[in-house]
């Protein structure tokens, strides 16, 4: 947190031994979203904008004894396989009362449910960079201001960061275990089928180019013990930096 602002940034990265595939998967069912992070308690989707528009209200849990926070925001996906440096993004920020679906009739923003506080998300970045077909550099960047304005920035940045860490470090996990979660099975879906056939098709362009198709298709997780993580994502014995995990839970609200 900058001072004198209430905006507070965050950015993290590593390179994930997973699939572009699966990491975009993950992040794409917004609905599965308490299923992979803990603090996440609840979604609620507004509005199917487009095939890869999406409007949402997400509610998560803060340190105790705040309330918890929530936000309706606007999600989009964004191809870039074609640029100098290949990606895939994935954005979302609040949604405003100049969004619209595609007939132009506008998006109804939804009250905060009850007992919650409403944050305000400018953005919420993810970016996904094929380097290797089962290794991919992941960054994370967002501005949140959490309507806190009485909690300490050391509680606020500590908090945050440690949030971010294992953010990440949950997404690797689950994208190395996909075929054990629901997400596979939404691959499969009416609806869902043709945008994750798009990606695997843009990915498949890409890996051909590179000479790696047959890499790619194969599957095989990328094994480099040398992989460059941020240090800010990853520690010596390979978990997140920071508190354990099962201490953030008990900091959590409902945490388990």
């Amino acid at each position: 947190q900058e001072p004198g602002s209430e905006l507070l940034t965050l950015k993290v990265e590593g390179d994930l031994i997973a699939p572009v595939l699966n990491l975009t998967a993950l992040l794409n069912e917004i609905d599965l979203f308490p299923s992979l992070f803990w603090f996440m308690k609840s979604q609620n989707t507004i509005a199917e904008v487009s095939r890869l528009r999406k409007a949402f209200q997400i509610t998560v849990s803060l340190v105790w004894p705040l309330h918890d926070r929530e936000v309706p925001l606007v999600g989009y996906g964004i191809d870039g396989m074609d640029e100098e440096k290949p990606l895939f993004m994935i954005i979302s920020r609040q949604l405003n009362e100049n969004d619209v679906m595609e007939n132009g009739e506008k998006i109804k923003i939804p009250e905060p449910p009850k007992g919650t506080v409403r944050m305000s998300v400018p953005m919420i970045g993810w970016s996904f960079h094929p380097i290797e077909p089962t290794l991919t550099k992941v960054k994370l960047v967002a501005k949140v201001d959490l309507k806190v304005p009485l909690m300490p920035v050391a509680l606020i940045n500590w908090t945050s960061k440690t949030f971010a860490r294992w953010s990440l470090s949950v997404l690797e996990t689950k994208a190395r275990n996909f075929d054990n979660l629901p997400h596979k099975q939404r691959m499969t879906e009416p609806g869902k089928k043709e945008v994750y056939d798009w990606i695997q098709g843009r990915l498949e362009q890409f890996w051909e180019k590179q000479g790696k198709l047959s890499t790619f298709l194969d599957g095989e997780l990328h094994e480099d013990v040398n992989r460059k993580q941020s240090e800010e994502f990853i520690g010596k014995d390979g978990k997140p930096p920071g508190p354990d995990k099962k201490v953030v839970m008990q900091l959590m609200k409902g945490g388990k």
